[in-house]
């Protein structure tokens, strides 16, 4: 757990015009999207590995 005394930042590249709303939409989705993939690893199994194949 983060610590009172701790920062938490993101560096991010977007066109002047994107609202600071738009950034922390884009950054609470991506931690969604991280934890989405944590989950389906533990419930794969460790040695769990997503492959293409192409024609």
């Amino acid at each position: 757990m983060k610590q009172p005394h701790e920062s938490a930042y993101f560096l991010v590249f977007v066109p002047k015009r994107t609202s600071l709303e738009a950034v922390i939409q884009a950054a609470g989705t991506r931690w969604t999207v991280e934890m989405c993939f944590q989950t389906a690893k533990a419930e794969a199994g460790h040695q769990y590995e997503v492959r293409t194949w192409q024609r």
